[in-house]
């Protein structure tokens, strides 16, 4: 019998009581929706390049707003992409559709 996972939430190690940053991160995370969804209707198209550019921004600005978690499986998904490996890009696009669930964004001071 396998145990639940327990899901962790994922913080951005940005300094989020300056409110640039804030507004930085704040905007990725409004943003991630319309990503995954963008990445979902690429895979339905078979539009290799759109995941492609997809994960390589995903792939920046993730790490750039203090969220390393999407460093390594966006970089997976623009390999898989390249590679036209649908197994690979479905396997990446559950990942990170589980790391965005669980960013949070602490309250504001």
């Amino acid at each position: 019998e396998s145990r639940p996972t327990v899901r962790k939430p994922i913080y951005s190690t940005l300094p989020l009581d300056i409110p640039e940053f804030r507004e930085i991160v704040e905007s990725f995370v409004g943003c991630m929706d319309d990503t995954m969804k963008s990445l979902r209707a690429a895979q339905a198209r078979m539009d290799y390049q759109e995941v492609r550019e997809i994960a390589h921004r995903l792939k920046g600005t993730g790490g750039t707003v203090g969220f390393a978690a999407f460093t390594e499986p966006s970089r997976k998904l623009q390999f898989a992409a390249e590679e036209r490996d649908d197994e690979t890009i479905e396997a990446m696009l559950v990942e990170l559709e589980d790391i965005s669930s669980r960013i949070e964004l602490p309250l504001e001071a």
